[in-house]
């Protein structure tokens, strides 16, 4: 069940990674931002 979740969130993100046209890499894009830490979502998805 628990690998059927992370297919689905691995497929899910990498599909909105391309329509919005994020060029950022997957890895970075399913990398949740911790709780303590308040980065704006765009400068977590903007090239370094």
């Amino acid at each position: 069940m628990k690998e059927n979740l992370t297919n689905l969130t691995y497929t899910l993100v990498a599909i909105i990674r391309k329509r919005l046209g994020i060029e950022a890499e997957l890895y970075t894009t399913l990398q949740i931002p911790s709780p303590f830490k308040k980065t704006p979502l765009l400068q977590l998805l903007s090239h370094p």
